[in-house]
């Protein structure tokens, strides 16, 4: 039998001294004050440092005068601080506006014929089968689509769609869904044998743990800052891969370019890094956040917050089975959220949870095309802890769930 509420929160109480927020992070973010939140997967609340870094940024706008080249200083900065997280050299990192930015430039730039095809998976974000159906219908490409199961795809369901003809292979590292994570370097692996290429969507993992884009021999990497790196909008950086920086051509072209022009005859000089993709006025205050929660994140130390991560989602997903639900998020995958399903709508689920100060993710289908559906007889919840997370917030989840009806999932 699970433990009682009772029983669950006095365990916690003897355990939290030994193991609950050993990281130290959890007085920097004054939101948990306030309402205990597991929804970092949907947007990642800013720790202290990078609140007052952002104040101080304006503090400065609004009684000096704007040091322009001070500001193009801190995107260098940033640009060495994500290539030093996820082992890319400074030249291979540009910085789009938003993650969905990312794949209708790689898409575009590969000047796709009729009858090539794109690969993607059902647990992907929404914005990949937009892109995608669109691109079927402009450029008469197939548009393949992997379904999962069970919250899970195998690189041999890819398998089954990649062929000479495929030109992309796109997927989540996490997936906003299910949670699942994808095997990236076998995915890698088989696009590459195809002549196709890998994109990887990664804002669902940076932040949560070290990653190596060599190692995984990643082609395209992408992600917006605002969930797991904890700091604004507005920023994306994008990795691409040196020997292929040459072939993907910019989508549009701006006053940076003007730049390197040395007299005014039109004579510009195109950069020749992945940093030919900014083209215009970039959000100069979002990087002062962002060069403050990376150096935030690397202070505490990604394999750390990796290791309790994984402390947090184990716990979770063994007490929600004990407790007869059914875990979406594959067993077995090392992810930083898990995703569960619940017999009732999502808005009787989250006035359950909102009634308890509670703040989780939900969401009715189990596939990319139907993450914004309505099932008034079931939904999906995601819980996204993270490192300024105590295990008392799960309990607290924990007793608000197990009141409510169980559902199987579906196939």
């Amino acid at each position: 039998m699970p433990a009682s509420p009772n029983s669950r929160s006095n365990q916690h109480c003897a355990d939290d001294a030994e193991v609950v927020a050993p990281l130290g992070t959890r007085s920097d973010f004054p939101i948990c004050d306030t309402v205990t939140y597991l929804d970092n997967a949907f947007i990642g609340p800013v720790p202290k440092p990078v609140r007052d870094a952002a104040f101080h940024w304006y503090n400065k706008r609004s009684t000096e005068e704007t040091d322009i080249y001070g500001m193009f200083d801190t995107i260098e900065i940033v640009r060495r601080q994500f290539a030093g997280m996820i082992n890319a050299s400074p030249d291979e990192i540009g910085f789009l506006y938003t993650t969905s930015e990312g794949e209708n430039i790689i898409c575009r730039a590969l000047d796709l014929l009729p009858g090539q095809n794109i690969v993607t998976d059902d647990l992907a974000y929404p914005h990949v089968g937009v892109l995608g159906k669109k691109l079927e219908q402009e450029q008469q490409i197939d548009f393949r689509i992997v379904e999962h199961t069970r919250g899970a795809v195998t690189v041999e369901s890819f398998a089954a769609r990649v062929d000479s003809k495929t030109r992309l292979v796109v997927v989540p590292w996490i997936s906003n869904i299910s949670a699942h994570r994808h095997d990236i370097r076998g995915l890698a692996k088989l696009a590459h044998a195809a002549g196709a290429y890998l994109y990887v969507d990664a804002i669902q993992i940076l932040g949560t743990e070290p990653i190596d884009v060599k190692a995984e021999d990643i082609d395209f990497l992408c992600a917006g800052t605002y969930k797991w790196l904890m700091a604004g909008w507005g920023i994306a950086p994008i990795y691409i891969r040196r020997e292929l920086i040459d072939a993907i051509r910019p989508d549009r072209y701006g006053w940076q370019t003007a730049l390197s022009a040395p007299s005014a005859a039109y004579n510009y000089t195109h950069r020749t890094s992945a940093a030919k993709f900014e083209y215009a006025s970039p959000s100069f205050d979002q990087f002062m956040m962002l060069t403050t929660a990376l150096s935030y994140l690397d202070g505490i130390g990604l394999d750390q917050i990796a290791h309790y991560s994984r402390y947090m989602t184990s716990y979770l997903r063994g007490a929600l089975e004990a407790l007869d639900f059914t875990v979406f998020t594959p067993k077995g995958d090392v992810s930083p959220s898990l995703t569960f399903w619940v017999g009732a709508g999502e808005k009787d689920v989250e006035a359950a949870c909102r009634q308890a100060n509670i703040r989780v993710g939900f969401a009715s289908g189990h596939r990319m095309s139907e993450t914004y559906g309505s099932n008034e007889s079931a939904c999906r919840v995601r819980i996204s802890p993270a490192h300024y997370n105590l295990r008392s917030d799960l309990d607290a989840l924990l007793n608000v769930v197990e009141r409510l009806p169980r559902f199987a999932g579906y196939e």
